[in-house]
């Protein structure tokens, strides 16, 4: 049994008749129905009802559908892989990130990639961190920077923390707490908070339960959004507090404060891949990444 015949039989299944899956397949029609006969004599059952030339799937047929299409999938996906594989050094990078979190850290990793793999040509997508993990699923791109999220569980996803810095408080300027130079997470409990959205940002809402749960209360959300800006926009016009790492403080936020907190409550920046990519442009990029932030973790 080869593969060939394998895709013989989808075809046909597909299409329910040997005459159009003939001339889909680019095969004589007689040679096809041998093919598709012989595959159920080495498999010793019927795949297909035959009634006055009308094709229909047996039990065991759309149970053989079923898996073949499994196994041609997979087939597909063990080609595409080895070919990246093949491409060695000289081949092409998918980075997926968020710019308005990490537009300092790319810059530093790629300058150095650069110089030791100057053959690999790394593309660069600002992408929600829900859409990089769809992106890595979809084997679009090969690696995301992320930062508190929440993996697809069934993804295959490897995760790696590259550097940690601190959270800031971010308040509307004409708020009293606005004119302390420190915040506890306690002071924040009364005011609602702006956050970022679970459908843009897996596990937003599950970290800010969190990190306020350790302060002894539960917050109350007025509004999720999908960037960074967003949500200094919205603090700005005193729709609520937020909490961001200390690198957005780099954004445009006028109308609003950054308060460092007295917890200190730490911002991951992770890089998430692929367990099952092979690519060795890929691997280059992950062990470049971990020299880069070496002395940050």
């Amino acid at each position: 049994m080869e593969l060939r015949h394998l895709h013989y039989f989808v075809t046909v299944a597909d299409e329910m008749s040997i005459t159009r899956a003939a001339l889909r397949l680019r095969v004589a029609q007689p040679s096809l129905t041998r093919q598709i006969r012989s595959l159920e004599e080495q498999l010793n059952v019927p795949l297909f009802y035959r009634d006055n030339n009308k094709l229909s799937l047996t039990e065991a047929g759309r149970f053989f559908l079923e898996r073949t299409r499994r196994l041609l999938a997979q087939s597909a996906r063990d080609v595409h892989d080895l070919r990246r594989l093949s491409l060695g050094e000289n081949g092409s990078l998918n980075i997926g990130y968020v710019v308005d979190m990490h537009y300092e850290v790319l810059p530093r990793v790629l300058g150095a990639f650069r110089k030791v793999w100057p053959d690999v040509s790394p593309n660069v997508f600002d992408l929600s961190v829900a859409d990089q993990f769809k992106a890595l699923a979809d084997d679009t791109i090969d690696v995301c920077f992320v930062g508190e999220a929440r993996l697809p569980t069934e993804a295959g996803f490897q995760r790696e923390l590259i550097m940690e810095g601190n959270m800031l408080a971010v308040l509307p300027e004409t708020n009293p707490l606005a004119q302390a130079d420190t915040l506890r997470l306690a002071d924040l409990r009364p005011l609602p908070f702006i956050t970022m959205g679970e459908a843009f940002y897996p596990g937003a809402r599950e970290w800010i339960h969190r990190v306020c749960g350790t302060a002894g209360f539960t917050p109350t959300i007025s509004c999720e959004v999908d960037r960074a800006p967003a949500m200094i926009g919205l603090v700005a016009l005193e729709l609520g507090v937020a909490l961001l790492p200390e690198a957005c403080i780099k954004l445009h936020h006028a109308g609003a404060v950054f308060r460092p907190l007295a917890e200190q409550v730490k911002s991951r920046i992770e890089i998430v891949w692929k367990e099952r990519n092979l690519s060795r442009s890929l691997h280059h990029f992950i062990g470049t990444v971990r020299e880069c932030f070496a002395a940050d973790r």
